[in-house]
């Protein structure tokens, strides 16, 4: 069973609706009605396994808010100028600062991957953020 802990400042509808608007992302209602409840929370289990085999950790939803330490709009501006990087909205972190995105700006989310920081590298985990939730061991 899934649960969250420290969970941060709640966000809005409007809130979400405001960024899918300023970013050019239509976020699947799997995600909105998890981030509703649980903004910037850490979800137990967290572990998962890539479809490459890697063990991963999905430490923490990123929040909405941007007056909390570790948001979406740092993290999405904080990027590097990657071809890459220009279609991918993070919404979840490892410990070790790779994020956990949602792939397809610019039009609806195409899948979610992983983007490792070092290499510049995306894989990806699956095809929707309730794929995500449900493969966490």
């Amino acid at each position: 069973m899934l649960t969250w802990k420290y969970v941060k400042n709640t966000v809005s509808s409007d809130d979400i609706t405001a960024i899918e608007r300023d970013w050019g992302i239509t976020f699947g209602r799997d995600y909105v009605v998890c981030v509703l409840e649980n903004n910037g929370g850490r979800p137990t289990p967290n572990g998962i396994t890539t479809p490459s085999g890697q063990e991963r950790i999905f430490e923490r939803l990123l929040s909405l808010n941007p007056k909390d330490k570790d948001n979406v709009h740092g993290a999405r501006h904080g990027f590097a100028t990657s071809v890459a990087q220009a279609n991918l909205f993070p919404f979840g972190m490892d410990p070790f600062g790779n994020l956990f995105c949602f792939r397809g700006l610019r039009r609806t989310v195409k899948d979610v991957v992983f983007w490792n920081h070092e290499t510049d590298v995306t894989e990806v985990l699956c095809g929707t953020f309730s794929e995500l939730l449900a493969a966490l061991r």
